[in-house]
């Protein structure tokens, strides 16, 4: 019986000494002080823009928030307290998951699952031999030409719509619904829809089509729910595979 029990304490010691591991081994973000930026700098551009009421085509808004962006991308370049590497070991490759302000209360671990063409998976990999893998201005860039650099169609009415960044979320290594989630997710809404209601977020989905082409170079995306990227978040989670069925039947 002693060595029964003793046995199942070493198994159990073993066990939360591989999960420490794993978790240790999980890049770590070193992107607060430059997404807290961005979304300052944002969120005052599209409050101006409000309070104006200055009305602007396709073309103007998206001009007028890559300036946003390239005031942000000066300025992190030179502050010494935003690491060049967003994650620490650095990562050659970051998943994104831009989704619609569509729902008021929702589990953003739960947003790459959700059968809506509102949400596009994006894929950034790190320019090639750059030491510090995917850096502060990739991530700039990938989140600017995502929102601002194409064309993006309203299925509702067939119309070309400027959308603009909401919210910024990254779950990173939680107990609570992943044991990791390596995704940094971004939020956005229809300009037009923040104009009318400050920002708010509605209960409607807003059935937006990206331009595949218009993401640049080192940028691969898959929009709405494909099984088999699903599969693949999942693994991007931490989760098992026998995961994804209990998830399937979920959803």
């Amino acid at each position: 019986m002693g060595y029964s029990k003793q046995s199942r304490q070493e198994s159990k010691l073993q066990e939360a000494t591989k999960q420490d591991e794993q978790e240790r081994s999980v890049p770590k973000s070193q992107w607060s002080a430059l997404l807290n930026l961005l979304k300052e700098q944002i969120a005052q551009a599209a409050k101006l823009a409000r309070d104006n009421k200055t009305v602007m085509s396709l073309e103007e808004h998206n001009a007028y928030y890559r300036a946003v962006f390239g005031r942000v991308r000066e300025e992190v370049a030179s502050r010494k307290d935003i690491p060049n590497a967003v994650m620490d070991p650095p990562t050659q490759m970051l998943t994104m998951t831009f989704y619609g302000g569509w729902h008021e209360v929702c589990c953003i671990g739960c947003l790459d699952y959700y059968p809506t063409n509102d949400i596009i998976h994006v894929e950034l990999q790190a320019k090639k031999g750059e030491p510090d893998g995917v850096t502060k201005d990739d991530l700039l860039e990938c989140i600017c030409e995502v929102l601002h650099g194409g064309i993006h169609m309203d299925n509702r009415n067939s119309k070309e719509i400027g959308i603009t960044l909401t919210d910024l979320n990254w779950l990173g290594t939680t107990r609570i619904c992943n044991l990791v989630d390596n995704i940094l997710y971004v939020g956005y809404m229809p300009a037009s829809e923040g104009q009318e209601e400050s920002g708010k977020q509605v209960s409607r989905q807003h059935n937006i089509v990206w331009e595949g082409g218009a993401l640049g170079a080192g940028v691969s995306s898959v929009q709405g729910f494909n099984d088999d990227y699903c599969r693949r978040l999942t693994k991007t989670k931490g989760w098992k595979e026998e995961d994804w069925d209990l998830l399937g039947g979920f959803f």
